[in-house]
């Protein structure tokens, strides 16, 4: 919305001009650590749709155990930077922390889910733990209103049915 906004004021305006101001303006002294963290998370999906034919292929290989540990040391440094300004900054950051928190639990949803289809239902350390993430979920967007739209992924809705369905009552 920045980006569009100052264009449409200046389109000779350039984006990474654009861009670093908006960084600058959200984040403060993190805004090197969330530009490089917004920049991670693009190339993460774009790598998903250049290398995998189908929506629901490529998760694990894409969203694996490494790239969550460096967008954590991102958000990790960005927190330090943050503790002692402004507390815009430091709420700002937090804000995109829980939206990394959802991503994550969503991963590895995605892979207990597999586990637990391709078992016929048998792995039941699988099924326990979905449903342990599922209540972490539910609690994380309780907690947080107004950084994630749980209405749209709740059980039984079009959404989390056209994603293969990842609650794991789903699997039952």
């Amino acid at each position: 919305y920045y980006l569009g906004t100052q264009l449409l004021w200046d389109p000779a305006r350039e984006v990474d001009d654009i861009m670093d101001d908006y960084y600058q303006r959200a984040f403060g002294p993190a805004s090197a650590e969330l530009k490089d963290y917004w920049t991670r998370l693009e190339d993460a999906r774009n790598r998903m749709v250049d290398n995998y034919s189908v929506q629901n292929e490529g998760y694990a290989a894409v969203y694996d155990q490494a790239f969550f540990d460096e967008l954590y040391a991102l958000m990790d440094r960005a927190a330090e930077l943050t503790a002692d300004g402004p507390d815009k900054f430091r709420d700002r950051v937090n804000f995109v922390r829980v939206g990394l928190d959802y991503t994550s639990m969503i991963a590895e949803l995605r892979d207990l889910i597999q586990r637990v289809r391709e078992s016929r239902g048998q792995d039941e350390e699988a099924d326990r733990r979905a449903r342990e993430i599922w209540d972490e979920i539910e609690q994380l967007c309780n907690d947080n209103p107004h950084t994630i739209r749980w209405r749209r992924i709740t059980p039984g809705s079009r959404r989390i049915m056209r994603g293969g369905g990842l609650h794991p009552d789903h699997l039952r």
